[in-house]
């Protein structure tokens, strides 16, 4: 028969109930916690008995308030779009359009082409054109152009207050003189 040593005993009589003590508070202790916790937090969201009849005419008049703002809501027309354009038309159509305006007021195309090719703001400017072309209905991909143009100021604002009056889908993103100025202009346009 093997002796049990006083180290033995020694040991049987504090680690197994540590062992058992910290078997309790991890596993049986901690969970407990947990689940009062948040027992205790889905009672304090709940309304007492005595006020439930009031609170639920509370949520039920919110509600209806609700409602009826949902219908007032769905009941206003949808506001008339400043824009007229075809969503089929092609970016040439539109295009050839918007130069036949600016021929109007003898405003003379001289170049056309990405803003990057010719030299203007390209991506530096705040975009916002093609969101709202594309959000009119007007045009499904709207296209930056730029174009170099030669004509007089009062030209060029007449024939971007044209653009305006016929409701073109057409975005004027910058317009700026060019540096040597003799009327020429660099104007960069959604279409």
């Amino acid at each position: 028969m093997t002796e049990i040593r006083m180290k033995d005993k020694l040991f049987l009589a504090v680690v197994v109930p540590v062992a058992a003590l910290a078997l309790y508070w991890y596993g049986w202790r901690e969970s407990a916690a947990k689940r009062e916790s948040a027992l205790k937090s889905r009672l304090s969201a709940l309304v007492a008995e005595e006020d439930f009849p009031v609170e639920k005419a509370r949520a039920s008049r919110a509600l209806a308030s609700a409602r009826a703002e949902l219908a007032a809501e769905k009941g206003i027309p949808m506001p008339q779009t400043k824009v007229k354009g075809n969503p089929a038309a092609s970016v040439s159509e539109r295009e050839t359009a918007f130069l036949g305006v600016l021929a109007e007021f003898d405003v003379a195309v001289l170049s056309s082409g990405a803003p990057d090719s010719l030299g203007a703001s390209g991506g530096d400017a705040v975009r916002g054109g093609d969101e709202a072309l594309a959000a009119s209905g007007a045009c499904q991909r709207p296209v930056l152009r730029a174009y170099v143009l030669e004509g007089k100021y009062p030209a060029v604002v007449k024939a971007l207050e044209a653009v305006a009056e016929r409701e073109m889908a057409v975005v004027p993103e910058t317009a700026a003189m060019r540096e040597s100025g003799r009327g020429k202009w660099t104007l960069e346009v959604w279409l």
